[in-house]
């Protein structure tokens, strides 16, 4: 019963893209279901060194809680065909 509520807590993971860079760390990000969030960056991506500028696609985790919330977890490679 602990691994599905640390699951639903943690959120599900989705593709998006930087629309706008917002001060203090926090981003603006459109999600490919049309979505706008705003996400932060996730903990673990902080002690890695990472330049996100508008257009960089990443994953990010939208809690239950919060829709409009997220958090940036890696960035996603890019579709190129």
């Amino acid at each position: 019963m602990r691994k599905e509520e640390a699951q639903t807590e943690q959120g599900r993971q989705e593709r998006g893209v930087v629309v706008e860079v917002l001060p203090r760390l926090m981003f603006r990000v459109r999600l490919d279901e049309g979505a706008l969030v705003t996400a932060s960056i996730s903990p673990s991506l902080r002690r890695v060194i990472v330049r996100l500028i508008a257009g960089s696609e990443v994953l990010v985790t939208r809690t239950h809680r919060d829709p409009h919330r997220a958090s940036i977890v890696q960035l996603a490679a890019s579709k190129k065909p």
